[in-house]
C-alpha cells in the first residue's frame, strides 16, 4: 500500500455498506409485503418506449430504477428495437416497390 493510499484509508472503509437505494426481494417479504408482479410488464414497457422518444419524469425513473429489474428492460428494448428495425425495412420496400 502506498502512502497516499494509507492515508485516504478510515476506519470507515472497512465496514460493509448496505445498499438501501433498490429494495430487494428479501426486504419485500421481511415486511410481509409481495413485489408487484402484474404492473411490472405494463411498467417495463411504457418505460422502455418512453425512453425511445427521450421525454421521461426525474421521479417516474426513480420509481422505475426501484421497480423494474434491468434485465427486464434491456430484453424489452431489445425487441422493440428489432420491431422497429423490422418495421422500417417492410415499409421501405412497400414504398420501393410501388
Amino acid at each position: 500500500m502506498t502512502e497516499v493510499q494509507a492515508l485516504r484509508k478510515t476506519p470507515e472503509d472497512d465496514v460493509p455498506l448496505k445498499d438501501t437505494a433498490t429494495p430487494s426481494i428479501s426486504s419485500h417479504h421481511e415486511a410481509g409485503q409481495r413485489a408487484p408482479a402484474g404492473g411490472n410488464f405494463l411498467r417495463t414497457l411504457t418505460a422502455v418506449l418512453w425512453s425511445f422518444i427521450g421525454i421521461r419524469k426525474n421521479s417516474e425513473f426513480q420509481k422505475d430504477a426501484a421497480q423494474i429489474k434491468p434485465l427486464h428492460i434491456l430484453a424489452v428494448g431489445v425487441v422493440l428495437a428489432l420491431i422497429f428495425v423490422i418495421t422500417l425495412i417492410v415499409l421501405v420496400n412497400v414504398v420501393v416497390a410501388s
